[in-house]
């Protein structure tokens, strides 16, 4: 009982009453800072431009542990990638698709995809 006294006591202490916190004056909410867009002005010019955004991009898929679900799974990618870049405009090339026979004739395993995403600023 001597423990549940102890633990109400602790939380009267943590709870805060109406005078134990005075808000702040309504006069420094009421008048914008100027200093937010100085700031910001100040943080872009002090980054450097990026050496790569003319560069194209390049999107290399493999599969991890997993089989043929994997590979399925890249496939998946592939064209889910290729569809996006369809939709959004942006020019995309396929520079490589490696395929893996596997040990059915029929059937062949995807090993790599290199897409190329040449469109500025992707």
């Amino acid at each position: 009982m001597g423990t549940q006294k102890s633990l109400t006591r602790f939380f009267k202490i943590l709870t805060p009453t109406p005078n134990s916190a005075p808000s702040p004056p309504k006069r420094l909410n009421s008048h914008p800072s100027p200093f937010p867009d100085k700031f910001s002005a100040l943080q872009f010019s002090l980054i450097p431009p990026d050496p790569f955004t003319t560069l194209p991009c390049l999107l290399e898929i493999r599969p991890g542990a997993g089989g043929s679900e994997a590979s399925l799974f890249v496939a998946d990618l592939l064209r889910m990638y290729q569809a996006y870049c369809k939709r959004h405009f942006l020019n995309c090339t396929l520079l490589a698709l490696d395929f893996e026979t596997a040990t059915k004739a029929s059937s062949a395993a995807i090993n790599e995809v290199i897409l190329e995403i040449s469109t500025p600023g992707a």
